[in-house]
């Protein structure tokens, strides 16, 4: 190898290595299998410092390593993948500064093509002190100018297109970047969050804050990432979210927090999904359990009852003093069992299965247990309607309701206070400020649970219904108790309503049609009103059919785009029917989602109603893709009769 080096004159160029490497423009090659050099062009041959004619015969990668002995292993790693195509970034350390190349092959029956070229260095490695260096060259001004702008069309797309945020966060909370969808999730906008430090907190959940707080300290503290989940809520509507969030703290090398980058993730939904998933599987669980243990529980009383009143004939027959203490260990046998019986009878029957109950029969029932379960400082109090209220309820979901309500009061009177259950019987129901639900349009019972406790700010009341809604630390409450409840008087058509004043207590009201007994029959005939999605690419047009299915006894929700079809047909608490799509072209995005549907969603039935063409006009193959087609000059009354032919459920053995 000495020897050739000094035949191909390759010393001076190795004693010339302290000074700076020319860049090398499309330096190209043509080897043959055993990577000797058949042709080479004036650039690359130029660049090496030697003449193309003495490269020619001489092995490329022998010339290269004796020039920049720095190449010799990835050098020898290409030379033996010996790939059909082939992509290489070389670095020559040994030169001030480092010198970057791209070394690219291409190998055709015994020939083997190479390019060199000079590219500007990754960006872990492009110092500021040497740009200048880099970019001397047109080419690699070049080259950075296209990096840079792929770059930023990268960026581009990710915030714009990316479900969650992006933000750079100063020390003091206002944020010098954020992405556009933060004013959507919070109701603040851009501008504002760039200049106004108590934004960021005005947005996070007051039971959050804290917790918040402790995680940004530690990442200032450790110079460590944190990732934690927290609650933040909309200042224009109020809704609240779960947010999950990734925060780099920035620090200097004396630790001094510059700022924070991370990322926001909305896991709302996620968090839904889980809360039910969750409480359903534990609450399963816990059914069982506790029946057996109730069971077991209330065995062992019976059994100490027996044996007290054997032992009380025995004491009473002799007039012995003890008789008196038997009684009493009686009287607690007897109450015990009882109130076993009690949290038994929480669970007796299955959710969903409704039956005639008197709503005073129910309450005086759970007042018992109530007393029992919340705490000794507080007193519950009663006052019951005369005569009986008659209602047609799920028993077991009631009892989980009133259960909530009545806790929730307990946790609002830390001190102590009173518990107020009362029941009463109304003509029609009267008017309420802060109300959710259908309100009875005849006789109606209602049940109060009222506290004496701390009370709910006015400007959340009209908000503790919605789902995830709480003033608990996340870890303390899942915000669901109330909503579950609101979910209960919709599907029993009543209504629930509230009424606080800060410092002086809260009265919820649970508002349910009074029975006359001709509800299960109803029940039974009632079909659930089918529920639909209607989209559209013409807009008047889909309003118009929405109204018009509404008007003959559909449920309907309309999706202005085909991301937001796609958004409501996946939601885990939206199931749907069918879809209405009304279009006059197959390329739009109304055909995108019928397209996905077919492919996707084949439980929901797809109606696709012409509008402005006629169907010999149509794609055939894009038509059958439709359950149903239908026009826009059918009568309005055949539309709905093929809709109800198809979307209603056959009876068992009806092809």
């Amino acid at each position: 190898m000495n020897a050739d080096a000094k035949e191909l004159n390759i010393l001076p160029r190795q004693a010339g290595l302290d000074l700076p490497l020319g860049w090398l423009e499309q330096g190209m090659a043509v080897l043959n299998a055993d990577g000797v050099i058949l042709s080479i062009n004036p650039s690359l041959a130029n660049w090496l410092g030697l003449r193309e004619k003495d490269l020619c015969g001489q092995p490329l990668r022998q010339i290269l390593t004796q020039i920049f002995p720095d190449l010799e292993a990835p050098l020898r790693q290409w030379e033996e993948r010996r790939l059909p195509f082939d992509h290489q970034t070389l670095c020559l350390k040994r030169t001030p500064p480092p010198h970057w190349l791209t070394l690219e092959s291409a190998r055709h029956d015994q020939l083997l093509y190479v390019r060199l070229n000079s590219t500007l260095p990754p960006l872990n490695e492009l110092a500021e002190g040497a740009w200048d260096e880099q970019l001397r060259s047109e080419e690699g001004r070049r080259q950075m100018f296209i990096r840079m702008a792929r770059a930023e069309a990268r960026l581009h797309r990710l915030i714009h297109h990316w479900p969650g945020i992006i933000f750079n966060q100063r020390a003091d909370f206002t944020f010098s970047f954020v992405s556009p969808q933060m004013s959507v999730l919070t109701g603040i906008s851009d501008e504002e969050w760039k200049v106004q430090s108590g934004a960021f907190w005005q947005v996070i959940h007051e039971a959050d804050i804290e917790e918040l707080r402790q995680q940004i300290r530690h990442a200032a503290a450790s110079g460590q990432p944190v990732t934690t989940t927290f609650r933040l809520r909309n200042q224009k509507n109020g809704r609240v979210f779960y947010i999950m969030e990734h925060r780099q703290p920035i620090l200097t090398e004396k630790g001094l927090v510059l700022g924070y980058e991370g990322i926001w993730l909305d896991i709302t939904r996620q968090t839904i999904a889980e809360n039910r998933l969750t409480t359903a599987s534990w609450k399963e669980a816990l059914s069982v359990l506790m029946m057996g243990l109730a069971h077991d529980f209330s065995n062992l009383m019976a059994g100490i009852h027996s044996l007290t009143e054997t032992l009380g004939v025995q004491l009473e027959e002799n007039q012995h003093p003890s008789r008196e203490y038997v009684k009493i260990i009686q009287n607690s046998t007897r109450q015990a069992t009882q109130l076993v019986q009690r949290i038994m009878r929480l669970q007796h029957g299955k959710i969903g299965e409704r039956s005639y109950e008197d709503l005073n029969a129910l309450m005086i029932d759970l007042q018992d247990l109530l007393a029992k379960v919340v705490s000794r400082r507080i007193q519950v109090k009663s006052q019951w309607a005369q005569g009986q209220l008659p209602i047609y309820v799920d028993p077991v979901e009631f009892r989980q309701v009133v259960v909530n309500l009545a806790l929730n009061a307990s946790e609002a009177m830390p001190n102590g206070g009173t518990l107020t259950l009362e029941t009463c019987r109304h003509q029609s129901m009267p008017q309420q400020r802060v109300v959710v639900g259908t309100i009875p349009s005849g006789p109606c019972v209602c049940l109060s649970v009222s506290d004496t406790g701390c009370g709910i700010k006015p400007s959340v009341l009209p908000l503790i219904f919605d789902p995830f809604f709480s003033t608990k630390s996340a870890n303390k409450g899942s915000g669901l108790g109330l909503y579950n409840a609101r979910l209960f008087v919709e599907r029993h058509h009543g209504a629930i309503s509230v009424e606080s004043t800060e410092g002086t207590g809260t009265t919820f009201r649970i508002w349910l049609p009074e029975a006359d007994f001709t509800e299960a029959e109803r029940q039974k005939a009632h079909v659930a009103p089918l529920r639909l999605l209607v989209v559209g690419d013409l807009p008047q047009q889909a309003r118009a059919a929405a109204e018009l299915l509404r008007q003959n006894g559909y449920s309907v929700v309309t999706a202005e785009s085909a991301d937001q079809a796609r958004e409501m047909l996946t939601s885990v608490v939206a199931r749907f029917s069918g879809v209405l799509m009304l279009s006059g072209q197959e390329s739009g995005w109304v055909g995108e989602l019928l397209n996905w549907m077919r492919s996707n969603r084949q439980h929901e039935r797809t109606i696709l109603q012409v509008v402005g063409r006629n169907l010999d006009e149509m794609d055939t193959a894009f038509l059958n893709r439709a359950d149903l087609v239908v026009t826009e000059d059918l009568r309005s009354a055949s539309v709905l009769n093929q809709l109800h032919n198809l979307l209603q459920p056959k009876p068992e053995g009806c092809a």
